[in-house]
């Protein structure tokens, strides 16, 4: 058991350690602050009374269990662009607030919980999660909420206890079906995510429910799910428009990755981008500036997003009780020339870049 060189003795973070919790709840049950007699506050002073250890309440009375810290558990990075679009945006808001990252990915659920546990004996002030829905998480989440500040990004929300932040996804889907109708478009494919996403589940049943409302009812195999890759984009236009008598005129993407796998297929079978076909995004990518053609998509707010969640944490107060706050920002439409040609017939000429969104 690693004991602090200067003293000799246990230090804090090793019964924070044993007892599974952060160093901040370790303080306020031993300081007698968390006066709740529950499965937290036996397994602090379990752990404190195995390892021997004590409060030095006038040293303590010096100094501040602030660490000035703020966790961050993310999944894996991969070929989708917004989780790194969203840790820089999340990074710049840490530092403006004074305060320091510490990051973790975890790229399964096991290595998440590890994760969780990890930062939580670090003494973090607060946590943020990017869209982990592990059911597995929602029990140690549920112990910390009431002594650390927790913000979960994205996905669906873990308990009604921790707070959430994030895109209105409905919102999202309504303005990029609403932008191809108002484009001339009448038949429209989807290319979603796995539906065992929530998110997934959550567009698709918007994405129905609008085409339908505009009597843009797609053909059931024009709506695929599969991972979000430029090689799945790819392959899905590829089954969509060869040797295919009807085939749609819009494709609506669940990632920016998917949409240039789109836009690549269409190219090699010779199809016009967009008066043939028209094509958007998820998630504005810096690839979408520089696509042939550039390419539409739907930018969440980033900034914003960031800026909120880690407020949220910078402004907790254990001492004063407060509803879990719960935030859906609508994202931007970043209009570009894959949805957009001139409409024969029409003096509506709206070009890109210039619709009122």
């Amino acid at each position: 058991m690693a004991r602090n060189l200067a003293t000799g003795q246990v230090s804090i973070a090793n019964v924070a350690a044993l007892a599974n919790v952060s160093t901040a709840t370790v303080s306020r049950v031993l300081s007698g602050q968390r006066d709740k007699d529950d499965d937290i506050s036996r397994r602090v002073k379990e752990a404190a009374a195995k390892l021997n250890y004590s409060v030095n309440f006038a040293a303590s009375s010096l100094r501040s269990d602030v660490t000035r810290t703020i966790g961050l558990v993310i999944p894996e990075i991969s070929e989708e662009q917004t989780p790194t679009l969203l840790l820089n945006s999340l990074s710049a808001a840490i530092r403006e607030a004074n305060r320091y990252l510490l990051l973790a990915i975890g790229a399964d659920a096991e290595r998440q919980k590890e994760d969780l546990h990890s930062l939580l004996t670090r003494g973090i002030d607060g946590l943020i999660i990017i869209s982990s829905n592990d059911e597995n998480l929602v029990e140690s989440l549920d112990e910390e909420y009431k002594n650390l500040p927790i913000v979960q990004i994205g996905g669906k929300s873990l308990t009604p206890h921790i707070n959430w932040v994030g895109t209105d996804q409905s919102e999202a889907m309504r303005m990029t079906v609403d932008h191809l109708a108002e484009q001339g478009s009448h038949a429209i494919a989807y290319l979603s995510r796995e539906i065992e996403s929530y998110t997934a589940a959550d567009l698709f049943t918007t994405f129905y429910t609008q085409s339908k409302a505009l009597d843009l009812t797609p053909d059931p195999d024009w709506v695929q799910f599969g991972p979000c890759t430029m090689e799945r984009g790819y392959q899905a236009a590829i089954s969509l428009f060869q040797d295919r008598r009807v085939v749609p005129d819009a494709v609506v993407c669940a990632s920016d990755s998917i949409a240039m796998g789109v836009l690549i297929a269409c190219k090699h079978l010779g199809l016009d981008v967009p008066e043939d076909v028209k094509i958007i995004g998820y998630g504005d990518a810096p690839a979408c500036e520089i696509a042939q053609p550039a390419l539409t998509s739907i930018r969440p707010m980033y900034e914003e997003i960031a800026e909120e969640s880690v407020s949220i944490i910078c402004d907790w107060d254990t001492n004063k009780p407060r509803m879990a706050a719960y935030q859906a920002f609508k994202p931007e439409l970043i209009y570009r020339e894959s949805t957009w040609s001139p409409r024969t017939g029409s003096s509506d000429m709206t070009l890109p870049g210039t619709a009122d969104n």
